[in-house]
This record gives C-alpha cells, structure tokens and sequence, in this order.
C-alpha cells in the first residue's frame, strides 16, 4: 500500500543526508511527517520499531521521511565536528525535502527521546510546523549529556573495579584533550557545549504546533517527574504506554499499540486540521 525510495539529499552545508521516504500509493493524507531520531545507540537499538511505525503510517495515508542527522548514521560528515545546531539546520533540509518529493499541507515532526527535543526546537524556530509527536522526549538536553557521560564512568568501573572515576574528571578530561570517548562515540567539547547552551527546550518559547506526547515505560503510568514536565504544557495529547523502553535494547522488535495509537492521534490531528 506504499513505496519506499533510499537516497541522499543535501543538508544545505555541502553534506548529503540519507533518506527513506515512505509514500502512500492511495489515500494519501494532507499531513507529511519528517523523523527525528534519538542520539547514539538509542537510534540503533529503536531502528525496528520505528521503521515499522512509519511503514504503518504510510499504508494509513501518511508519507513519512526517516533521514540520518549530519555525522550520524550513513549520512556524511563526522560526529566530532557537528553541533546541535548543524542538526536543525539538517531537520529544515528534511522537511524541504519531504515538500519536494510529496504535495503536503501540513508538516509533523515525529521524535524519539533526544529527537523529539530537537523537534521541539526546530518547531520553536518556524512557524510552518502543525503537529509534533514526541514518544519519550528528552526536554532537558543539559541533563541528557551529563547522563550520557555517566555511562562512561560506569563502563570504566565495571572493567576496573579499582577504578576512581568521577565526573569532574571526565568533564576535565573533555575540557583538556577536546573530546571524549564514550561506548564508541566521541563527543567533542562543541557538541557537549551545543547541549548545555539549549538546555531545558521547555525554557524556549513553545510555537502554535499541536503536540502529542506519549510517555512510554513498564510502569502503570508516568512518572512523576514527566508529569510535571508536561503539566504547563498547552495544545497538549498525552497517553502513558506501558511498553519496555526499546530505545535501550536490541531485542524489542515492534509495539503495535504505540503505532495504533499515532495513527489514531494523527488523524484527530489532520481532521481538526
């Protein structure tokens, strides 16, 4: 009930960004979405589910572009020399792109964890942006990168139960050498700047764009901590699914009721509209 084309398109920087672009063949809706995926190997582990998701929406009449960020994934450039801001300029690319290939009224922006905070940002920067749907978003980017570090200590003492590691050191160790190496990917001291400088997303002015925000753990419900994340928020859906984080491990491959539940929100969406 759709096709699927693979090719480069340019970032606008002299970079070609590989894309998946999923159309319907009938019934195509009048809202087109670009996804943003999540950071490091949350992107590889998540890779099952939300290639399924987005042939899912295609074959309910939604065209979908799934693209590779600047330095990530098999698009060009390198990790160590690319900011946040190299990534929503390469998310305006995508969406330019997705309103060449497919006729769209409207554009969504679907992300994942640290994906759907830099769709929240791309959002907050335009104004042609209808709808965001964020599954699990990563608000607060400075905590993220800390988080992310941690796991480098954690890597160290697990492989030297002597070992005295702490943050500060690595911060320093980030600060004195300009980057640091952590389960494979390199951060550099202007990416981890980049983070710190965006901070929390919900600090930024929040657009007109509608936002649907689905919650996702084993636990009966969110927790606490996400509530309060999300309870100022205005133009607001927002559901708990009770699924295993399948950003985290390889073995979680398809969520049939979080696909279910994007559609059904998509198409309240594209009613309303």
């Amino acid at each position: 009930q759709h096709k699927e084309d693979i090719f480069f398109f340019e970032n606008g920087s002299d970079k070609r960004l590989l894309g998946l672009l999923h159309t319907p063949q009938r019934n195509q809706k009048g809202t087109g979405i670009v996804y943003c995926h999540p950071f490091a190997e949350e992107k590889n582990c998540s890779h099952a589910i939300v290639a399924k998701t987005a042939r899912y929406l295609a074959d309910h009449g939604y065209a979908v572009l799934q693209f590779d960020l600047s330095g990530c994934g098999d698009s060009e450039g390198d990790l160590e020399d690319v900011t946040i801001d190299d990534w929503l300029s390469d998310i305006d690319s995508a969406v330019a792109h997705l309103r060449r290939k497919v006729k769209v009224d409207n554009v969504a922006l679907w992300g994942l964890r640290v994906g759907a905070g830099l769709a929240c940002l791309c959002a907050n920067r335009r104004k042609d942006i209808s709808t965001l749907l964020l599954w699990q978003p990563v608000f607060d980017l400075r905590s993220y990168k800390l988080q992310f570090i941690r796991q480098r200590m954690s890597t160290q003492i697990a492989a030297d139960e002597g070992a005295k590691v702490s943050l500060k050191g690595l911060l320093s160790e980030l600060d004195s050498e300009g980057a640091i190496e952590i389960n494979g990917y390199a951060i550099t001291k202007k990416l981890y700047a980049s983070f710190e400088a965006v901070g929390n997303v919900l600090e930024e002015p929040m657009g007109g764009s509608s936002m649907i925000v689905a919650s996702i753990s084993l636990m009966d419900g969110p927790s606490p901590v996400f509530s309060n994340m999300i309870s100022g928020l205005k133009n607001i859906v927002f559901e708990h699914v009770q699924v295993e984080p399948f950003w985290d491990r390889y073995w979680r491959w398809k969520s049939p009721r979080l696909s279910e539940l994007t559609v059904g929100w998509l198409n309240a969406c594209d009613e309303r509209n």
